[in-house]
């Protein structure tokens, strides 16, 4: 998937459930272009759509992400298990063991281990520049973050999950981007939502 396809599947993941127009609006193309690209992502089951009815008038289609959508964006499989691999090594000397630590702490030593090399980039530095990292650690990595000031304090909404299909199924990854967040932004993030349960992105308070 490249070109304007993968730009309106990107959008997708980022706003569900959008019309034709909605996403004519957002990438500056004609409904018409739009249609024709979302015909050939239906073809190949990347994108499904249901009715909504959003103002008078006969229902509209509202477009998202099939599963194999998710997948056909970037994904980082192979570098989540380099990480994971060096971190056992490092661990046992060599292989797993049954002494080997658990899952959530696995992930929590990865992270560390990513951000190694990167102390002086955010430690003791104030929070708008530790922002500016995690944002730009985050896009690097392929989480398509996005920034969000509330009431509540700050959310890191996470659009991508460079490792979603192996998060599906085991929900200790998550400790990953949440140690990521929390460190980078020196206070603790607290997990709202996440695609295990079956929400589009993952959003953490910090």
């Amino acid at each position: 998937m490249e070109g304007t396809r993968l730009r309106l599947a990107a959008l997708l993941q980022r706003v569900p459930d959008s019309t034709v127009e909605e996403m004519g609006r957002s990438v500056g193309l004609s409904a018409a272009t739009v249609r024709r690209h979302l015909d050939i992502l239906y073809r190949d089951r990347l994108v499904d759509y249901h009715a909504v009815r959003r103002k008078p008038g006969r229902p509209e289609h509202a477009f998202y992400l099939t599963e194999a959508g998710q997948e056909a964006l970037p994904k980082r499989y192979v570098h989540l298990l380099q990480m994971i691999l060096r971190a056992l090594s490092q661990t046992n000397g060599s292989t797993p063991t049954t002494t080997s630590p658990s899952l959530g702490t696995l992930f929590t030593r990865v992270t560390q281990d990513m951000l190694a090399a990167h102390r002086e980039r955010f430690r003791d530095k104030p929070p708008q520049e530790r922002r500016a990292f995690l944002e730009e650690l985050l896009t690097d990595a392929q989480f398509a973050p996005a920034f969000e000031e509330g009431p509540g304090g700050l959310r890191v909404r996470l659009h991508n999950c460079p490792f979603r299909f192996v998060a599906l199924e085991h929900p200790a990854v998550c400790a990953l981007d949440r140690e990521l967040i929390s460190t980078v932004l020196g206070t603790p993030a607290t997990l709202e939502r996440c695609i295990t349960s079956g929400h589009h992105s993952c959003t953490y308070a910090a």
